[in-house]
């Protein structure tokens, strides 16, 4: 089979020939249909954004769509065939607080070293990968893309789906009648944040400075009736009222319930965190998901004067995917062209790969998906 490799950090991703992996105890064989294609990959590979790597050589992966070839004789329901979803964020059996992107990030620890080097080969940009059981999600094919006409290449988009709505549900607490603002709500999370809210029943507070992609946003969701938008100056004071207003509630209520950050690695300078927590009102929760890898100013007393809660959280646990997965099946949460009607699917091959990450970084915002198709 092929697959994709990297041999050292910053060394050139190589399009190599390998055995197909054999089914180990514990995993599955998966003839890989769709893999997920970053907008930060070819940062990471080559070394531009310095994030821990897998042990060297591995074989590269992300989250992917593909039909079981193989399972394992202690898999108890996975069958030759089935259509599924992996999620390439592998947790460690014994010791939870042990995980790894596999093909992608590593944990700089002897655990996480281990960890990594346990899953270093049977990444998912390869035509079969060999992935834990646990980390495999079954999907109805009749139904998913029978029936309600996903893609392949659509339902990867589930890895972002599944990590927002981590933080939504567990982190935020959402709850029907709430207010969330979503910043910055534009991007490839923060758009996705902004969708998956509106399922869960809040009203919605899309932040961000690109009035394009807020005006997009506000025509997909309009009839929702619960979306709001706000075009962020960069001035704190000016930014919180805005929020504010935007959030509505009266006296003690003013204000929004909560704050969903999702914030990329070049944001750390900037205000709005600052005034997103501003425009909370007493007792709000604030969830951290984004990829600022400095620090960040906190309005202090804000925060202790107004009882507020800020809490981080990296991917999502299988609880969150199972219900994920059940609310699409359901059509309570839409994704795709079947959610705005206009998705753009971006498919390479493997062969293709660095025009796939170019391609990635380009189009980085909400409402792209840019994949492997092996």
């Amino acid at each position: 089979m092929q697959a994709l490799t990297q041999a050292a950090p910053a060394a050139p991703v190589e399009l190599e020939t390998l055995p197909v992996p054999e089914v180990l105890p514990g995993t599955a064989v998966v003839k890989i249909l769709a893999a997920n294609v970053s907008p930060n990959s070819r940062k990471v590979q080559s070394g531009a954004i310095k994030l821990p790597l897998p042990p060297h050589p591995y074989t590269l992966s992300a989250a992917a769509v593909g039909r079981i070839h193989a399972v394992a004789p202690d898999a108890t329901t996975l069958q030759a065939g089935q259509l599924v979803y992996i999620d390439h964020h592998f947790v460690g059996r014994d010791e939870p607080s042990v995980s790894i992107l596999q093909g992608y990030m590593g944990t700089p620890t002897p655990p996480g070293i281990r960890l990594g080097n346990a899953w270093k080969q049977g990444g998912t940009m390869a035509e079969y990968a060999r992935p834990p059981l646990e980390s495999i999600y079954p999907l109805d094919e009749s139904l998913l893309v029978e029936k309600l006409g996903y893609s392949f290449a659509e339902l990867v988009t589930l890895n972002d789906t599944c990590t927002v709505a981590a933080g939504l549900l567990e982190l935020l607490e959402i709850q029907p009648g709430d207010s969330v603002i979503i910043a910055p709500g534009t991007g490839r999370f923060g758009g996705t944040a902004v969708q998956t809210a509106l399922a869960f029943g809040p009203h919605v507070i899309a932040a961000g400075r690109n009035e394009e992609k807020l005006a997009f946003l506000a025509s997909t969701f309009k009839d929702t009736g619960r979306l709001s938008t706000v075009n962020l100056s960069g001035d704190v004071a000016t930014d919180t009222e805005a929020l504010k207003q935007a959030a509505g509630g009266v006296g003690a209520r003013a204000g929004a319930d909560a704050y969903f950050d999702w914030s990329p690695p070049q944001a750390a300078a900037s205000t709005h965190i600052a005034s997103c927590i501003g425009a909370l009102g007493f007792g709000g929760r604030v969830a951290l998901m984004g990829a600022i890898f400095g620090n960040v100013q906190v309005p202090y007393a804000a925060v202790v004067l107004k009882n507020l809660r800020i809490q981080g959280k990296f991917m999502f646990e299988r609880k969150h995917a199972l219900q994920v997965i059940k609310m699409v099946e359901t059509g309570v949460l839409k994704l795709g062209k079947v959610a705005t009607g206009s998705f753009n699917v971006h498919s390479f091959k493997l062969s293709d790969y660095e025009r796939a990450t170019i391609t990635a970084e380009e189009n980085s915002g909400w409402g792209n998906v840019i994949v492997v198709e092996p």
